[in-house]
């Protein structure tokens, strides 16, 4: 019996978010919130950090989908309040902002992005 760890989940997320399958965002978005939902029980190891969400980000981007922007959005925003509650390795920096900018533009609504 394996035990995925962060960085297989991150694996696994990156993956996904490189693949141009319609419900790649949907799945590694799934991905994400098992991790967190883990990590609420008691794992720990599993918290997600802004690689994690980064590439979340980058899935709905890369999407082409009428609720990418929303989507993207919604994720950035966890990975703030992630920070906010004290895990530090969901800082927002400048390869999460650059992420989410970068996305919004794909996704068609680059200034909201900006914003």
């Amino acid at each position: 019996n394996y035990k995925m760890g962060s960085s297989s989940f991150l694996s696994v997320i990156t993956a996904w978010s490189r693949s141009n399958v319609a419900e790649a965002p949907d799945r590694a978005e799934a991905l994400l919130f098992e991790m967190q939902r883990r990590c609420d029980e008691g794992q720990e190891d599993l918290r997600p950090d802004r690689f994690h969400y980064a590439s979340v980000i980058t899935a709905w981007g890369k999407s082409g989908r009428y609720d990418a922007a929303d989507s993207l959005d919604d994720i950035f925003e966890e990975a703030v309040d992630a920070y906010k509650a004290g895990h530090l390795m969901a800082r927002p920096d400048t390869a999460l902002y650059g992420a989410t900018i970068h996305a919004g533009a794909q996704s068609g609504d680059g200034e909201r992005a900006e914003q």
